[in-house]
């Protein structure tokens, strides 16, 4: 059966109430999709919206005019009507996954839109059980639904054959549980580490999973979801977007979904620009008008602080209280469809496959932009009308003393500027990219240093402080008393101490501010590290987020890269990526390596910078790293399981425990051998660099050593070890619970043993 689509429209400009909805758009603008009603498969309150935005009853009454006159909504199925009573259905069941599918499509097209087509028989019991058997769980799901909805007699089919649909969601989907009752759905799935599918433990990854099950079983009410094996307590990653709890009203069908978007896109499509050129146009009158504000802004405040004795130089801009944001422009139509679908062939001469891949890839090209566009006009806008408001208040403050001031208005007028200049760097950036061939001058380009002179003028009348520089070179200089302090401490601790620290933040590191730490040792390394953390964090000095101090650190340090280097070589040419909120907030001591990211350092500053690497030299270092791996990997597994402990709560059926049991044992078989390859290593390290008492006593770096062995030794067994040689490891629940906190400390001692490790490896070679 071929498949039958709805959504093949006629001409855009003929489209149903079209002339009541430009009314409607007068009124609202661009949220007319909102109070119009021509919404399939939507519960939306619109009353309740207008409650909300306190429209008044002259409003009301319009758009309940407009929806008075608005043709009935299945009027934009007359000519998929037509279609419908001129096609002949098969007589005989479909035989492909793709003609089932197509068969429940057409089943729920003929229930909803209006036709005078017989009412259709049904096929054999062995057919739809067949069906069902082989088909995957979506394409299963649009053929359940089809059935749902054309008859009782079909539905009946579909509810005998449910239980083969739940097996191939739990089949596919890693599902342990998943029980139905009379309105709700359960599901309770595990994230299989192994398979280092991040995606699985995502919002969108459960969403759709609910999405086929609710499309699948339309005639429960609630769906909801838990994930298992991600909440990882040693790697203190406790966030859980697996765990849903989703209404059916929540859950719109795809179908609806489809037609109301194309309603709007057909219905928009008139208003698109018709190419990049006057796309560009349409953008630039925006800047323009957004430059005109920014300039008055910054003028009108300039006035104020020259020692004006009233307000009068900035009422212009308490007036953009009244400041209406503009639609946002519209892509242009020569790359879209009048569906909105990213051009390319025309229909019909390739096939869907082929059409749906090429518009996932022009619209991974400029989608970048299109958000770059949204997400600072947002910001901008939102900073235009919310200072305006702010400065109405403060004015009124001084003359009113019952006046209370809106503080919370005020602290997010400034995090909009903040984020507004933030965000100026990717949308100029983007806007090169990809209307640079066009327009490589860009002569209405709203400029950085602009918006760095709108937030000190507003800083400092928010602070009632007339004095100071208002302009960028003000934030210039915080970065550069910023640099110059670190590079001064730099120096200052290098001169007393066994290592050396470097700032370098140029072309040479791509403009990322790299902070070089090179020691006599990887001892002395690690406190070079530890040292220059804190003087970045003293500088940084834990600025309020409305100050200009953290405006700058945002802007160019949110990020610092830290390279540790042994006698100049790095030992495995990585950098640890931490992020300013991390050092701002904590003590290099609460660092774990999910606050101190480690990386590649990227390959062109490798040798702009000249780095070379220890594991050049020595192979064995190949083996160091080997084992730091399996350690990771046991301190995953290890958490992973113990996440599993919460499918206790659930009762499960005998073949989910079964299915839980065969997950387990393949994840402990994993744990084992990673296990295996730790303890091998930390045996032959205690043969090669055996205890020495002289040496002990007489360096601080080998007592740290022993000292982080002894840590290890003692708590990376899921149990205290006696001295037996053929250690077993036993897995079960209650191990894996003290296992998981006994490797907790562990882990604070492996990074420093592992780091002086490479120096004694070094130490051996430099005297063989």
């Amino acid at each position: 059966m071929a498949r039958f689509d709805p959504n093949r429209w006629h001409n855009p400009s003929e489209i149903p109430n079209r002339e009541v909805i430009n009314e409607c758009r007068t009124i609202c603008g661009g949220a007319w999709t909102m109070f119009t009603d021509f919404m399939f498969g939507s519960n939306y309150d619109k009353n309740g919206m207008l409650d909300i935005l306190k429209v008044d009853d002259e409003q009301r009454e319009k758009i309940s005019d407009i929806n008075r006159r608005l043709l009935p909504n299945q009027n934009v199925f007359n000519l998929a009507t037509e279609a419908i009573n001129q096609i002949d259905f098969p007589e005989e069941a479909p035989s492909t996954v793709f003609g089932w599918k197509s068969f429940g499509e057409a089943l729920f097209w003929l229930k909803n839109i209006p036709n005078r087509k017989e009412k259709l028989s049904l096929f054999e019991d062995s057919k739809f059980e067949s069906a069902f058997r082989n088909m995957d769980s979506k394409s299963l799901s649009k053929l359940m639904l089809g059935m749902y909805s054309y008859s009782v007699e079909f539905d009946a089919r579909r509810k005998k054959y449910i239980d083969i649909f739940i097996e191939q969601i739990k089949k596919e989907f890693d599902v342990i549980h998943l029980s139905v009752d009379e309105n709700e759905v359960n599901v309770h799935y595990i994230i299989d580490i192994l398979k280092n599918d991040v995606e699985r433990s995502t919002n969108d990854f459960i969403v759709g999973v609910l999405d086929v099950i609710r499309t699948a079983l339309p005639d429960k009410k609630q769906f909801n979801s838990q994930g298992y094996g991600h909440r990882l307590q040693t790697l203190a990653v406790d966030y859980d977007d697996t765990h849903k709890t989703i209404s059916i009203e929540n859950l719109p069908l795809e179908e609806w979904v489809n037609i109301n978007s194309s309603i709007i896109k057909l219905y928009e499509y008139q208003l698109r620009p018709e190419d990049w050129n006057e796309y560009r146009n349409q953008l630039h009158q925006w800047e323009v008008i957004i430059k005109e504000k920014i300039n008055e802004f910054n003028t009108s405040f300039e006035k104020l602080f020259k020692g004006s004795v009233n307000y009068m130089p900035v009422v212009p801009i308490m007036q953009n209280v009244l400041f209406e944001r503009s639609e946002s422009i519209k892509e242009p139509k020569s790359i879209t469809e009048p569906l909105g679908i990213y051009g390319g062939k025309k229909r019909g001469t390739t096939n869907e496959n082929e059409r749906e891949q090429l518009n996932k890839k022009l619209q991974s090209k400029y989608e970048l932009f299109f958000k770059s566009v949204s997400d600072f006009k947002g910001d901008i806008e939102s900073f235009i009308q919310q200072s305006a408001g702010t400065l109405y208040s403060k004015a009124k403050s001084k003359t009113d003393e019952e006046h209370i001031h809106n503080e919370d208005a005020e602290y997010k007028s400034q995090i909009n500027l903040y984020n507004a200049i933030e965000k100026l760097q990717l949308y100029n950036s983007q806007y090169k990219t990809i209307l640079g061939n066009i327009d490589n001058t860009h002569h209405s380009k709203i400029e950085t240093n602009t918006l760095f002179t709108t937030a000190s003028i507003w800083k400092d009348f928010l602070n009632d402080n007339s004095k100071g520089e208002r302009s960028a070179k003000r934030i210039f200089k915080l970065k550069s008393d910023f640099e110059n302090k670190i590079i001064k401490d730099f120096k200052q601790a290098s001169k007393s101490n066994s290592f050396s620290i470097r700032y370098i933040n140029d072309k040479t590191t791509d403009n990322k501010p790299i902070v070089l730490i090179d020691g006599e040792s990887p001892f002395w390394t690690l406190m070079g590290y530890k040292e220059a953390y804190q003087i970045v964090q003293q500088t940084i000095d834990n600025p309020e987020y409305t100050s200009l101090k953290y405006l700058m650190l945002q802007f160019w340090f949110s990020n610092f890269y830290f390279i540790q280097t042994i006698q100049k070589k790095s030992l495995n040419n990585q950098w640890n990526e931490v992020r300013l909120y991390n050092i701002k907030d904590k003590l290099f001591e609460e660092l774990s390596f999910i606050y101190s990211i480690s990386q590649p350092i990227e390959a062109k500053i490798i040798e702009n910078l000249n780095i070379e690497g220890w594991s050049n030299l020595y192979p064995e270092f190949n083996d160091i790293t080997k084992a730091t791996e399996a350690y990771g990997k046991v301190l995953l597994l290890a958490d992973h399981l113990y996440d599993l402990r919460l499918f206790d709560e659930i009762e499960l059926t005998e073949s989910d425990q079964e299915k839980l049991q065969r997950y387990i044992q393949k994840i402990g078989l994993e744990l084992q051998d990673s296990f295996q390859v730790v303890l091998n290593s930390l045996v032959e390290w205690i043969n090669m660099f055996p205890f020495d008492e002289d040496s002990y006593l007489g360096s601080e770096e080998e007592q740290e050593y022993f000292k982080a062995m002894i840590n290890i030794k003692d708590h990376i067994f899921p149990e205290p070890k006696g001295d037996e040689e053929n250690y077993q490891l036993v897995m079960n629940m209650e191990i894996i619970s003290k296992w998981v906190e006994r490797l907790k400390i562990c882990t604070e001692s492996w990074g420093i043993f592992i780091l002086l490790l490479y120096g004694k490896y070094i130490d051996k070679h430099s005297k063989d």
